[in-house]
């Protein structure tokens, strides 16, 4: 991915004074050096700012209380560039959510004012168009023990290119904020997929295989409980055939079978055997099962008319009710009104005053609204004292109900009394009842048996549903092994491990441990070195501070130069590093001045770095860039700027600083 920094810039808060740009070459090596306390380690924590931290570490003494507005001026590999500007944190440090992005300008079209009312996006959004730019698909990944990490981001490949100075010589820590857990844990499992060797479509598959895992075995316990129990009613089912074919209708002169499955066709058989005796014609019934069928039929009926017969009556009786409650509702409101009696008998007095007040106006609205009152009361009045006959047709209706419902209740009785000379005259009718009752009752409890099975066995059942996850388990599986993840992530960290092996022997790195790659560790994100011995030892089990700043140089270049081979279109590593003060463990740890004397042999090792570090740019076709923030001065690396390889920005010496001394 081409991703590198074209301008870091500067808008400051004291009114009248103009933005300030750091401006960096694009594909080579460039240098910041000065004194201590000018500004160069906040670059790092600005770089990160901008590209949407979820904190601020930029510091909030000098900078903090003169910036208004921090920004990047992004190359993407285009002629135009890309501005991500966020907004200065708040008084307590809270990070702000205030970014302006804009897209495809020219080096020269850099606002000098921010818009943030017209203009402004937050955070979400800027890390959307990052992960776009990074060509980042949107894939997740569950851990075994349940626990999610969030899709990968920009912001997790991004703390790769941050050596700042706590993370150059380090043995412990080797990117940027891997001191935190999240972070970590975020980084360490998306590594693989970080240089190829885990693809998503794989990640994808193994998220599928963990839900369908999770839904076989919840299908499948759902499926033995049913079965457990099916299979517990195999006595009580085999009793039932046993029983059917005691009535004739299955298994003549075969022995029961004891087969679940087998038991169920048999069922089957049954049930269809029932059917058809169930609709034998009258003919083929004896006279005394005839008679006691139709008894049957008639004491339905009689019970559907009944029913008929009770609802006209209670309809009836509900109709009485609400008219002596409507004559109730009426009396009541007349009761209301008497009054009105009174006003209508003094509404026009003798000598034409008013009665309640003794005014000569005639009050000719009151007299309108008391007409209205005394309509109402007369039409109450009306209501209440109606007769209290019942509409015409009334008493006839009830009555006619009423002798129709005796009249059923009696047929009822009579029939009933016939049900009982059947049975205690008729042996044969009693037989064909308790036969007919018995076969139903049979019939019964086998279909309900068999509709029990079949929510087992029907194609939407917990069986077919537990064999199709099975199928799919298996062909996840068979893709996701079809993937050698472990040999392909050995291959790719040999490959990395033998460039890092390459610059580490330009570094000042001790030679027994050159012989041999060194290993990567994607779980601890840490170096592990072969020494001359052959043994196996990390970073933070070997001494001397120079062997860990040459193991960050040197990895970190080899990272830039694998990911400079690939296709950009699967990149993810932004093209840019920038190295904070990697010659930090050359200087004297006690000293008071800028004046860093070194020895001739520590010079050397300073020099090296920077050849390595523009070797390795070169090595990649000039596909990345690095930023070197330094006190080292320049005659260390003059031979660099003359062969063209690094380019030095103006010295931060003599009140030369990355904040202005008119901006305080």
């Amino acid at each position: 991915m081409t991703f590198q920094i074209k301008k870091l810039i500067l808008w400051p808060k004291k009114e009248g004074k103009t933005f300030k740009t750091v401006d960096f070459a694009l594909n080579k090596a460039n240098v910041i050096t000065g004194d201590s306390r000018t500004g160069k380690s906040a670059i790092v924590a600005i770089i990160d700012y901008c590209l949407a931290s979820s904190d601020c570490l930029i510091p909030r003494d000098v900078i903090g209380d003169s910036v208004a507005w921090y920004g990047l001026l992004i190359s993407l590999g285009g002629s135009n560039y890309t501005l991500f500007a966020r907004k200065e944190s708040a008084e307590n440090g809270k990070p702000s959510d205030v970014f302006v992005v804009k897209e495809d300008i020219a080096e020269d079209e850099i606002p000098a004012t921010l818009d943030e009312k017209h203009d402004k996006v937050n955070g979400d959004d800027v890390k959307s168009r990052l992960n776009a730019l990074a060509h980042i698909p949107y894939v997740k990944r569950e851990l075994e023990n349940g626990h999610k990490v969030e899709h990968l981001s920009f912001r997790d490949v991004s703390h790769i290119n941050l050596q700042a100075q706590e993370v150059m010589a380090s043995q412990s820590v080797f990117f940027f904020k891997m001191n935190r857990g999240i972070y970590h844990t975020r980084l360490s499992e998306w590594f693989r997929f970080i240089i190829g060797s885990e693809p998503a479509w794989r990640i994808e598959a193994q998220q599928d295989l963990k839900v369908a895992k999770r839904l076989y075995a919840l299908k499948s316990a759902i499926l033995k409980a049913v079965e457990d129990v099916a299979n517990e009613r195999v006595t009580q089912l085999k009793g039932l055939i046993v029983t059917a074919k005691e009535f004739g209708f299955c298994c003549q002169g075969t022995a029961v079978p004891n087969d679940r499955a087998a038991l169920l066709a048999i069922a089957q058989e049954v049930v269809d055997a029932g059917h058809r005796w169930e609709k034998s014609t009258p003919e083929t019934l004896l006279e005394s099962e005839r008679e006691y069928r139709k008894l049957i039929e008639e004491d339905n009926a009689l019970g559907t008319d009944i029913a008929k017969t009770q609802k006209r009556l209670a309809d009836l009786s509900d109709f009485r009710k609400d008219l002596d409650q409507v004559r109730e509702i009426a009396d009541a409101r007349r009761g209301h009104l008497e009054i009105v009696e009174w006003f209508k008998a003094n509404a026009i007095a003798p000598n034409g005053k008013c009665p309640f007040c003794g005014s000569d106006t005639s009050h000719g609205a009151a007299r309108e609204e008391l007409g209205k009152l005394v309509r109402d009361l007369e039409h109450y009045a009306a209501m209440a004292s109606a007769q209290s006959d019942l509409p015409q047709g009334y008493e006839e209706e009830e009555r006619n109900a009423k002798n129709e419902l005796f009249s059923l209740l009696e047929r009822r009785r009579a029939l009933r009394e016939r049900f009982d000379v059947v049975r205690n005259n008729d042996e044969e009718a009693r037989r064909a009842r308790h036969h007919a009752e018995e076969v139903f009752t049979l019939l019964g409890r086998i279909t309900a048996e068999i509709q029990y099975n079949k929510k087992i066995n029907d194609d939407n059942g917990a069986r077919q549903e537990v064999e199709r996850l099975g199928r799919e388990i298996a062909r996840l599986y068979a893709r996701i092994n079809g993937k050698d993840v472990q040999k392909d992530t050995e291959r790719i960290l040999t490959e990395i491990g033998n460039l890092t092996r390459m610059r580490m022997k330009t570094l000042d790195c001790d030679a027994k441990y050159t012989d041999k790659p060194p290993m990567f560790n994607p779980d601890t994100l840490n170096i592990t070195l072969t020494d001359d011995k052959d043994r196996q030892m990390s970073l933070d089990q070997i001494g001397s501070a120079s062997n860990w700043v040459s193991c960050h140089i040197a990895f970190t270049c080899a990272l830039q130069e694998y990911f400079a081979a690939l296709d950009p279109s699967v990149s993810y590593l932004p093209s840019f590093m920038v190295f904070d003060q990697p010659s930090q463990v050359y200087f004297p740890k006690m000293q008071a001045s800028d004046d860093h004397q070194l020895t001739d042999i520590d010079r050397k090792n300073v020099t090296m770095m920077f050849r390595t570090i523009v070797d390795s740019i070169k090595a990649s076709g000039n596909k990345w860039q690095a930023i070197i923030l330094e006190h080292a001065e320049s005659s260390i690396y003059r031979e660099f700027l003359v062969s063209g390889d690094l380019n030095e920005l103006p010295e931060w010496r003599n009140g030369e600083k990355l904040i202005p001394e008119d901006w305080l």
